[in-house]
């Protein structure tokens, strides 16, 4: 996916979130400041949320999964799930992966092989 796609992927569910009363919001867009960066505990390895936001004061942390990650690296697509998962319970709040629709089967099969709970799943149509 190239940085346009994303962005507009970003924008759109920054507005889907903001119609439904989310606010705080942290991306990687021009006039927002960038999300924290999360340090995963073993390995030292930096995994960025795409976007942030708060509703009714509980963060949500949001994640742009192709599924792409699965196929080339399951270990470190667990491995950032379980490091973003582990940041947002920390704060009290959700992890939520946002996801094109032909590659929700393939990403729920992992989340829940894996035993990732508290994890939602945002479907889009493509990216």
């Amino acid at each position: 996916m190239n940085m346009e796609q994303k962005k507009s992927v970003l924008v759109a569910v920054r507005k889907y979130l903001e119609e439904k009363g989310y606010n705080h919001f942290k991306a990687y867009l021009k006039g927002l400041d960038d999300p924290k960066k999360i340090v995963e505990d073993i390995t030292g390895e930096v995994f960025k949320p795409d976007l942030t936001a708060h509703y009714k004061g509980t963060l949500h942390v949001y994640k742009i999964e192709t599924g792409d990650n699965i196929e080339t690296n399951k270990e470190k697509f667990i491995r950032k799930c379980k490091s973003l998962q582990q940041y947002a319970n920390e704060k009290k709040g959700q992890l939520h992966l946002i996801v094109p629709i032909l590659q929700f089967d393939k990403v729920l099969t992992e989340i829940n092989k894996n035993n990732l709970e508290n994890v939602g799943i945002l479907q889009i149509d493509s990216l």
